[in-house]
């Protein structure tokens, strides 16, 4: 009876830290994990994301690959193990400490890593005055686009191929509700913090994104950009189809630099 119920324990212990671990987490410097019921999405600053499978051992997180090579002439199976002590859960924070050094590695060679559930890392920016983006076409059909939306929430859209509006040039003025939106949005962007990498894309959309506030103007381009952009990039990518848009009588520029150094 005394083993039923310690097993029946050490299960609902086990379902109960499954259920705090999955969600998406962040860092302070925008390190990303977010664990689904079968796989981890990992990512550290400057580096390209991976993916993983995983296993919970008591109060270990076990990410693994398992994978062949040329060099046995791809006849073995083999399985790299990423172990992390799981330090402090609860539903808003947690800490991962590697344990061993495919971990070690993984980490960039820190010690540890302390997560907040992603939308509590978040800094409000402040000083607004513009936003611009602008995606482009790849192999299917992602739809290329370039949009500027202003501080007197004014949008101006050109649309390319796949775009929601193809050709022609647009404006439009955004709700209040839909306008607050892209604040909280720039706010879990955690724009200041971000960095970008070298990357080598054979087919992706490329995006370009420029933020002008506190007199400065923000600059990001790339195909795989930070994945705590990619709520703002969903909003511009879906803006134009949930407001009004107006077609211009007059074409129009919407130009993209570089940031200012």
């Amino acid at each position: 009876m005394l083993v039923l119920v310690l097993l029946t324990l050490n299960v609902f212990t086990l379902f109960s830290q499954k259920a705090l671990l999955c969600r998406a987490w962040l860092g302070n410097e925008l390190e990303y994990i977010r664990i689904d019921t079968a796989e981890v999405f990992w990512e550290m600053p400057g580096y390209s994301p991976e993916q993983k499978k995983y296993l919970l051992i008591k109060d270990t997180l076990r990410l693994y690959d398992r994978y062949t090579t040329s060099r046995d002439n791809f006849s073995k199976r083999h399985i790299t193990n990423y172990d992390f002590l799981i330090c402090g859960l609860s539903d808003t924070a947690m800490v991962l400490r590697p344990i061993n050094s495919p971990a070690l590695k993984l980490t960039g060679n820190r010690n540890y890593i302390a997560y907040k559930e992603r939308h509590l890392v978040k800094k409000a920016l402040s000083g607004f005055e513009w936003i611009k983006f602008q995606s482009t076409t790849c192999r299917g059909d992602c739809p290329a686009q370039l949009l500027e939306i202003t501080l007197d929430r004014k949008l101006k859209f050109i649309g390319g191929p796949h775009a929601f509006k193809k050709g022609g040039f647009y404006t439009a003025i955004i709700p209040d509700s839909l306008f607050l939106q892209l604040y909280e949005k720039l706010s879990l962007a955690n724009l200041e913090k971000i960095k970008r990498w070298d990357q080598f894309v054979s087919d992706a959309p490329e995006y370009t994104i420029e933020v002008k506030y506190n007199n400065k103007t923000w600059h990001i381009d790339g195909f795989l950009l930070p994945t705590s952009m990619h709520e703002l990039i969903d909003y511009l990518l879906k803006i134009a189809s949930q407001v009004q848009l107006f077609e211009s009588k007059e074409p129009f520029i919407i130009s993209l630099g570089k940031a200012e150094e």
